[in-house]
């Protein structure tokens, strides 16, 4: 969502379903389904874990040595992202547990990035959207 809203498809609402409806009305669920589950994907997986892998990155000791807290690190970030997912403030006190999924999500595909390649790590999360998407579809009202 955080993307969505930095680049002006949405505003920040108390009711996101609303506003992805207002995507869906304005651009067609084509469009929607190509951002939601191929472009913002591929831009999170280059964000938050392209440089896991990368040979240059390695040849560091440095950064060999810290490996676990950096691999960490971009899960705990990736999950930051989607605070905004979740923007009614009256329950910032479940934030933890509300991005619980999305840290889990970045460790697996953070450990397909590093075991099987980017491709993989973008495959899930693709997969994942889509899954989601279709949950809200069929549910929640889209």
């Amino acid at each position: 969502m955080f993307l969505l809203n930095e680049y002006g498809f949405i505003r920040e609402s108390a009711d996101p379903l609303r506003e992805l409806r207002g995507i869906i009305n304005l651009h067609g669920y084509t469009f929607f389904l190509l951002l939601v589950v191929i472009i913002l994907p591929f831009c999170e997986e280059l964000v938050f874990r392209s440089y896991l892998t990368w040979p240059r990155f390695f040849k560091q000791k440095f950064l060999i040595d810290h490996f676990g807290w950096i691999f960490y690190a971009s899960a705990v970030l990736f999950a930051l992202v989607h605070i905004s997912n979740y923007p009614d403030e009256e329950i910032n006190q479940f934030i933890p547990i509300l991005i619980s999924p999305q840290f889990i999500t970045g460790l697996f595909a953070g450990y397909l990035r590093v075991k099987f390649g980017l491709l993989w790590g973008f495959l899930f999360h693709a997969l994942h959207n889509l899954f989601l998407l279709i949950v809200l579809i069929a549910f929640g009202g889209l």
